[in-house]
C-alpha cells in the first residue's frame, strides 16, 4: 500500500545529475547505502528486520510468551490494545464465511435443503439452474431456491473444502457460477478458526486471549460485500476450515471466553493480530498505511516476542539480487532507473520504515515502509535496507 510518489524537487534532480557527472559516491540514506564506486552496480539488496505479519496488534508468539510467564489472557489483551475492555456481547451472533464461486461441487451428509429432505448417505452435485439451485443425486434431481439452507446432522460436507456446522447457502454468483456461503453460529466459526490461526499445544491463556481477538474481528470487521457474505475463509479474513482443525484445546478456549470480545468506548474494535511482532509492535496508521491513528492500536514493547526458539521470525536478514529487487521495486511502480540507495525519512513506534525514498536513476521515489514489504516480499516491514557488493 503505497501512496502516490512525490515528485522529484529541481534541487534533488540537480544534486543527482552532478553526483553522477562526478561520479561521486552513491547517495547515502539513514539505513540504506549504495555501492562506493559510482558506475560500479551493487549485487545485493539486504533487508533487516523482525516479526512477521504487519505488526498491528497482538503479536501472537509475544501472547504465548506472556502467558507462559504467568500472564492472564484478560492482561494480556489490554496490552496488546490499550484502554479498551472486555465485555460480552448481548445476543447471538451468526456469521456468513464465503467458501468458494466456482463451478458444481458435491454436497455430502446433507439431511435438508430449504423444505426438501435430503439423503445424507447420498452424495448430491449442486449447480446453478437458472435462478434456482439443482441437487442432482441418488438417480433424482432436487430444485431449491436460492440460499435455500442446506444442513446436515451435525454437519455438511463441501467436495474439496471439508465439512462444516450451520448451514449451507447455495446461490448464483454475477457471472453465473456457484456461490457456496457457510452461515454458522459465532461461536462454532470460532471453533474452526483458533486451532487454525494458533498452535493448539499453546498455552491456555494464550489460546484464550487467540479466541477473544479472533471472535471480536469477526464481527468488527466486515471483509465480504455485507450482502451475501461477511467473511472469506482465507488470510483474507480469517483461516476456516470447519471442523477439519478443531481440537479439545481451542475448543476449552472458546467455551471459556463465550461472547467475549474487546471494546473501545463500548464498541467491538478492529483486532488486528500477526504471528510476530520482533519485539515491539506498531501503529496502525504505519502498518496499515492510509489508516487514522487510533488509540487502541499503538505500538507496545513486546519482550517474549522472541523468547521461543521456534519463532525463526523473530529477527530476520534477507539478501535480495540487485536486479531481482530492482525489478520487483519497479514492478511496484516504486523505482524509475537502476536503484541507487533507499533513505529512511520516518519511522514507526517500532524500528521499521513508516516513509522512505527510493532512489534511483531516473528519480526519485517517496513510498510508504507498508509498499517496500510487499514490493521486496519481506516477512514485515523492514527496519533497513542497505546496498552492497
Amino acid at each position: 500500500m503505497s501512496r502516490r510518489p512525490s515528485p522529484l524537487t529541481t534541487v534533488l534532480a540537480l544534486l543527482l545529475a552532478a553526483l553522477f557527472t562526478a561520479g561521486a559516491a552513491a547517495i547515502a540514506g539513514a539505513a540504506a547505502r549504495p555501492a562506493p564506486q559510482a558506475g560500479a552496480a551493487a549485487a545485493t539488496l539486504v533487508a533487516e528486520g523482525g516479526g512477521w505479519g504487519h505488526g498491528v496488534g497482538m503479536s501472537q508468539w509475544g501472547a504465548q510468551g506472556f502467558a507462559t510467564n504467568g500472564r492472564g489472557y484478560r492482561w494480556i489483551l489490554g496490552h496488546y490494545y490499550r484502554g479498551t475492555k472486555l465485555e460480552k456481547l448481548r445476543r447471538t451472533r451468526t456469521v456468513r464465511v464465503l467458501l468458494g464461486t466456482s463451478g458444481p461441487v458435491t454436497i455430502t451428509g446433507a439431511v435438508r435443503a430449504g423444505k426438501r429432505t435430503l439423503n445424507p448417505r447420498v452424495s448430491y452435485r449442486a449447480s446453478v439452474a437458472g435462478k434456482a439451485i439443482a441437487l442432482r443425486g441418488g438417480g433424482r434431481t432436487i430444485r431449491i431456491a436460492a440460499k435455500a439452507p442446506v444442513t446436515g446432522r451435525p454437519v455438511v460436507g463441501v467436495g474439496g473444502k471439508g465439512r462444516y456446522r450451520g448451514a449451507l447457502l447455495l446461490s448464483r454468483a454475477p457471472g453465473g457460477d456457484l456461490r457456496v456461503v457457510n452461515r454458522v453460529g459465532l461461536e462454532d466459526y470460532m471453533r474452526g478458526v483458533v486451532p487454525h490461526e494458533a498452535y493448539s499445544t499453546w498455552h491456555a491463556e494464550a489460546l484464550k486471549a487467540q479466541a477473544v481477538v479472533a471472535r471480536t474481528y469477526a464481527i468488527a470487521i466486515v471483509k465480504g460485500d455485507g450482502r451475501d457474505y461477511d467473511q472469506f475463509d482465507d488470510t483474507r479474513s480469517q483461516a476456516y476450515v470447519g471442523i477439519a482443525r478443531e481440537t479439545a484445546a481451542t475448543d476449552a478456549a472458546v467455551r471459556a471466553t463465550r461472547g467475549e470480545v474487546v471494546t473501545y468506548g463500548g464498541e467491538p474494535v478492529p483486532t488486528y493480530f500477526h504471528a510476530s511482532s520482533g519485539g515491539h509492535t506498531e501503529n496502525v496508521e504505519v502498518g496499515f498505511p492510509g489508516s487514522s491513528p487510533r488509540p487502541y492500536l499503538v505500538g507496545v514493547d513486546d519482550p517474549y516476542d522472541g523468547a521461543a526458539s521456534s519463532n525463526v521470525n523473530h529477527r530476520w536478514l534477507r539478501r535480495i539480487p540487485l536486479a531481482t529487487a530492482q525489478a520487483r521495486l519497479r514492478s511496484a511502480g516504486l523505482l524509475d532507473g537502476s536503484l541507487l540507495g533507499v533513505e529512511v525519512v520516518r519511522r514507526g513506534a517500532s524500528p521499521r520504515i513508516a516513509t522512505a525514498r527510493v532512489l534511483g536513476s531516473g528519480g526519485i521515489r517517496t513510498v510508504d515502509g507498508a509498499a517496500l514489504k510487499t514490493a521486496l516480499q519481506l516477512p514485515e516491514i523492514p527496519s533497513s535496507l542497505t546496498l552492497t557488493r
